[in-house]
């Protein structure tokens, strides 16, 4: 009897042993299985937002190869959390050839038309990248309207030139409600500069 009842409560427990194992193993798949569907919506909506930031990126880099002003190196997107699109670039607004045993040192004159050169330069620049925050807006509906697109565009100088009144970054952001409103008319474009926000640094 006491051999039985022995055997029994082994059984018992060898049963209760998986029991568990089962229970846990079917708890594992259907978190495996959860996950594989989080997984999956959060790498459609990353491949849609991914192949939005480039076509936005190529728009940006097509617009200066009618410009004077040229784009140095690739044009970068990238998403910021609890922000929006950030698009980085570097641009010279007024091309030049730099010192070299070929070019002698600019003269002062030469030195202070560069200056003046540039200053109007920014100024184009910037009304250039507005045009291109409000193309970025129709383009990037991966991104919730209350989210912000901004461009910072680094401004190249070389190292001899007169950089007063010059700044080293030009920052335009505006969220992407703002500009999508404009373009349907729904604002007018003294409405649209009041939210935009420009910085020079």
């Amino acid at each position: 009897m006491r051999i039985a009842a022995t055997f029994v409560r082994a059984k018992n427990r060898i049963m209760n042993a998986r029991l568990i194992r089962c229970n846990v193993l079917a708890v594992v798949v259907m978190l495996f299985g959860i996950c594989d569907v989080t997984t999956a919506e959060l790498s459609g909506t990353t491949t849609q937002f991914q192949n939005q930031s480039r076509m936005v990126e190529r728009t940006i880099a097509s617009r200066f190869e009618s410009l004077p002003m040229r784009m140095i190196g690739r044009v970068r997107g990238g998403r910021l959390e609890d922000f929006g699109v950030v698009f980085l670039l570097e641009v010279n607004v007024v091309p030049m050839a730099n010192l070299s045993p070929f070019r002698q040192p600019y003269s002062e004159t030469e030195i202070k038309n560069l200056n003046k050169k540039k200053q109007l330069g920014i100024e184009q620049l910037e009304e250039i990248g507005l045009d291109l925050l409000k193309n970025a807006a129709g383009s990037l509906d991966a991104i919730a309207a209350n989210e912000n697109i901004a461009l910072v565009i680094a401004l190249f100088h070389f190292t001899w030139e007169d950089t007063t009144k010059l700044p080293s970054q030009l920052v335009l952001q505006a969220q992407r409600k703002i500009l999508l409103d404009y373009a349907a008319g729904r604002i007018s474009e003294f409405e649209l500069r009041r939210e935009l926000k420009v910085r020079r640094f």
